[in-house]
């Protein structure tokens, strides 16, 4: 990614690395969402209607939270350190991700 990160960013005529750490934090959820498929294959829509929704909501939830930690995306000010807790406990934010609530 950092390659096509650089030659955008002189195409652009921008700052190389602020572009590559910008691109590193937009696919971060890309490396993440197909490990959310393999967890909950509710988010496929296979398994019980029951637990279907449950599955949706907290994936939407955990990318949320993974998007307020990286890009500090958050409806609230918040500084750096505060917008960074999610990313202090990795398990966590996996938990929250995963409907059932297994890491491994």
């Amino acid at each position: 990614m950092a390659p096509v990160a650089f030659a955008g960013a002189g195409i652009a005529r921008s700052d190389p690395w602020k572009t590559g750490w910008a691109a590193f934090q937009l696919g971060m959820a890309g490396f993440i969402i197909p490990l959310m498929f393999v967890y909950a294959p509710e988010l496929l829509f296979v398994g019980g209607f029951r637990r279907i929704p449950s599955a949706l909501v907290t994936a939407v939830f955990g990318v949320y939270i993974l998007a307020a930690a990286v890009r500090k995306c958050l409806p609230i000010h918040t500084k750096r350190h505060e917008a960074l807790l999610p990313l202090k406990d990795p398990e966590g934010t996996a938990m929250v991700m995963t409907p059932s609530g297994r890491t491994s």
